[in-house]
């Protein structure tokens, strides 16, 4: 069964990986990729692997020609 800390992507590895290290503008980048996401008590916003995925997915498929 996998760890589950790898269903997560927490607050500092989102920072990373969007290479942003502002809490508003962090959650503008998650908005504006349609990206799903949750907030702890400290406001400071995680989510799920799936729903990077899910936005991935869903942003190749209307780039797609029809």
């Amino acid at each position: 069964m996998p760890d589950q800390d790898d269903k997560y992507i927490h607050y500092r590895e989102l920072q990373t990986m969007f290479d942003v290290y502002q809490k508003p503008k962090l959650i503008r980048i998650l908005d504006e990729q349609n990206i799903s996401y949750f907030k702890d008590a400290n406001g400071q916003p995680f989510t799920l692997r799936v729903a990077i995925e899910n936005a991935l997915v869903n942003r190749a498929a209307t780039d797609e020609p029809v």
